[in-house]
């Protein structure tokens, strides 16, 4: 199952390596990987500018489109997962990861964090409102509500404690 999943992944990527004769996975699909981390800033700024204080208006489509974004966003991460553990020693494959989770990190607070935000404090007539209208766009709603109860637990939790602390660097084993 691993190796199906692998050349499932790879071949979406296959189209710049081919050319390139590169020796390792990573290095020709870099370009690739490059590109969709563009398309997820320009996903993740159009989503903000969307949705941003209107998630009560618009929250069918805003969980469409926050799912289209969670679909390119686990693309771009799994592939490179399963680059790495093909080959857990090579340093440009760990150099893409930590890039790749930095950036996407950062594209995450700066431009979905809010969302996760305005979910907590819908009212629950909003949510009942939409499934109304739509069930179409609300798909699990059942799983839309074990959502925000462990984000309200999470919130609930970071205020009582304040937030968590940095994480130390791991030392080299001897």
């Amino acid at each position: 199952i691993c190796l199906d999943l692998i050349g499932t992944w790879h071949r979406a990527y296959r189209r710049c390596r081919c050319e390139q004769g590169a020796q390792s996975p990573v290095e020709g699909d870099d370009q690739r990987i490059d590109l969709d981390l563009a398309e997820f800033t320009r996903q993740a700024e159009t989503f903000s500018a969307n949705y941003k204080g209107k998630l009560a208006d618009r929250l069918g489509q805003a969980i469409a489109d926050y799912a289209e974004l969670e679909m390119l966003g686990a693309k771009i991460m799994v592939f490179l997962f399963l680059q790495q553990s093909l080959d857990v020693t090579n340093e440009r494959v760990k150099a893409k990861v930590a890039d790749a989770r930095k950036t996407m990190s950062q594209i995450q607070g700066e431009y979905l964090t809010f969302f996760e935000l305005e979910l907590v404090a819908l009212d629950d007539a909003v949510l009942d409102a939409d499934v109304e209208e739509g069930p179409d766009h609300v798909r699990d709603l059942g799983g839309l509500a074990r959502e925000r109860a462990r984000l309200r637990s999470r919130l609930a939790d970071t205020a009582q404690r304040g937030p968590p602390l940095p994480r130390l660097p791991r030392l080299p084993a001897r």
